[in-house]
């Protein structure tokens, strides 16, 4: 297995493949000849090309051969565009789609995010096409993802037991000779250095040793080939140790239980025999990975929503306060409604249950012209056009969050579409709750029930909270809510259909209790549960996210005291 090239800790390749059922037909004689672009949104209407497929002749219901790669990054969210178009030149295909362009039609377009895709069962999403006629059936695009094996991570450990065989007696001066062996294993490459030793296994010439763990990335690079030194020696306490042999050979010798002959290390007219090495016991483990376990059919997602009011996060009837109370929302004009803002049902709504049912949040993509903008709806992942202020008409209000509003519906937004059920575990912690002047480090966030449904739900209780608690003036303490989701995933780590929990911490900055904060951690890593911390300021705020930081950058081991 050869070495993989760098990649993010929280990244992995995927491949997409495609199809597409019941296209319309744009030719005059036979049918449409179909190709796809593939797009990554970098911003506000802002693309880069991930890939094409090949052209299929005469086909509208056409499987597509070619793979696209990409690689998927746990921190964002990958929004990808579909183009489909039927081509009229075979041999020079278009690169990109512009309306009325002489190289081909415009079949449709879908959308579809990376970690859409990840939530669906066998990674298989089949969205409706749209193109100029709003409405119409253009037919569909199915996207097919995979998870692309890699051959070597950065925390992958080999762990290994050795014999060692008819070793030599370097201790002759007793009844039976014998000695007292011990073994260090050293890298070769990029420079010599010592990976394990061993402990001492007294008066044996057929010793067992104790597993040993050593990082694979460290020790040959992830490559199964690459020489590593074995140096075997004998123990001795008076005088210096004895070297009994040593042998240089490839890493998956160890993985394979092959016998290495160690080599005398003294030149001799008459080479003598000193013994082999040979493992009992060998296998790489591997800690699995968020994508690891979405890419196992029927896993469940589970998402926790944790949100801090400690008093750090200012008082919420001021306007520089984290936990703002929101102000009065108007009516949305042609001039204010540009690309990307939040926004929610106006006083002229006629959407329907587009938003998923009054308090719905979208966010306009696009301005189409004459007082009408593109709107997708974040509860129901549908995209309609809307009037902002045509002829004195307002369906759209702008929504204005507080810091806390916007991250959630920024990031729990992206993390839902994993959750199947997407019923929301939602906790608040740091604050005194009505009636009692205990400060809670982890409570209900609608001070009833944590289960809430969607994102609407999950608005509605911190709307709940915010209104009704006082914000604890005891410091920061984010232990209780890790330790609540290990106690979940504990008890549903042997079920089926297996399930994921992720827990979103939004707080303003470190916590108090650190020590506490890093045993959870690490108890957590042991279980299929990611955390994801988004850390929020205010304004001239001396409050840091140092703590957080060291936790996370993944430059130490992190241990239990």
């Amino acid at each position: 297995k050869k070495p993989l090239s760098k990649m993010p800790a929280s990244s992995t390749m995927v491949r997409l493949s495609f199809k597409c059922e019941k296209l319309v037909n744009k030719d005059t004689f036979g049918k449409s000849d179909p190709f796809i672009i593939v797009d990554l949104q970098e911003g506000v209407g802002k693309y880069s090309r991930i890939g094409t497929t090949e052209v299929i002749s005469n086909n509208l219901n056409p499987v597509f051969t070619k793979l696209i790669d990409m690689e998927y990054v746990y921190e964002k969210k990958q929004r990808l565009r579909i183009t489909v178009i039927d081509v009229d030149d075979f041999k020079n295909p278009p690169t990109e789609y512009i309306p009325n362009m002489d190289a081909g039609d415009l079949l449709g377009t879908a959308e579809v995010t990376l970690l859409e895709l990840m939530g669906a069962r066998s990674w298989t999403v089949t969205k409706p096409l749209s193109a100029q006629i709003k409405n119409k059936n253009y037919g569909t695009v199915t996207i097919m993802g995979l998870k692309l094996d890699d051959s070597v991570r950065d925390d992958d450990e080999l762990a290994f037991k050795l014999n060692g065989l008819r070793l030599a007696a370097k201790d002759t001066c007793q009844w039976t000779p014998s000695s007292d062996p011990y073994f260090v294993i050293s890298r070769l490459r990029p420079d010599i250095k010592e990976m394990c030793k061993s402990e001492v296994v007294t008066q044996n010439l057929n010793p067992e040793w104790e597993e040993q763990r050593v990082n694979l990335s460290n020790l040959c690079g992830g490559d199964l080939t690459q020489k590593v030194r074995i140096e075997v020696w004998d123990k001795d306490t008076v005088t210096a140790d004895d070297r009994i042999g040593n042998a240089e050979f490839s890493v998956d010798k160890i993985l394979l239980k092959q016998e290495v002959k160690l080599q005398d290390y003294k030149e001799r007219a008459t080479p003598i025999e000193v013994g082999v090495v040979k493992a009992r016991e060998a296998i790489i483990y591997r800690t699995p990975t968020f994508v690891d376990y979405m890419a196992e059919d029927g896993v469940e997602v589970q998402l926790v929503v944790a949100v801090d009011f400690t008093e750090s996060n200012g008082d919420p009837s001021q306007h520089d306060s984290l936990h703002r109370l929101p102000n009065a929302a108007t009516g949305l004009d042609g001039d204010a409604a540009v690309p990307g803002l939040m926004v929610v049902r106006g006083p002229d709504w006629g959407g329907d249950d587009a938003d998923g049912g009054l308090g719905g949040i979208g966010r306009i993509l696009s301005d189409e012209g004459a007082g009408w903008v593109r709107v997708e709806w974040i509860h129901t992942s549908k995209v309609c056009s809307h009037k902002v202020g045509a002829d004195g008409v307002f369906e759209l209000c702008a929504y204005q969050p507080n810091r806390y509003q916007r991250a959630l519906v920024d990031v729990a937004s992206m993390l839902l579409p994993l959750d199947s059920d997407r019923t929301v575990k939602a906790f608040g912690f740091g604050a005194r709750q009505p009636g009692t002047d205990k400060e809670s480090a982890c409570f209900p966030l609608n001070l009833k029930d944590p289960d809430v449904q969607e994102l609407k739900g999950l608005l509605e209780a911190y709307e709940v909270a915010q209104k009704g608690l006082k914000l604890g003036v005891q410091g920061t303490f984010t232990a209780e809510v890790i330790n609540r989701v290990v106690a979940m995933a504990k008890e549903t780590v042997k079920s089926k259909p297996k399930k994921y929990y992720i827990l979103l911490m939004l707080t303003d900055g470190d916590m108090s209790d650190e020590a506490d904060t890093t045993d959870a951690v690490v108890a957590a890593s042991e279980l299929p549960v990611s955390i994801v911390v988004a850390g929020l300021a205010r304004p001239g705020s001396d409050e840091t996210f140092d703590a957080w930081m060291k936790i996370d950058e993944g430059s130490r081991k992190l241990v239990v005291r």
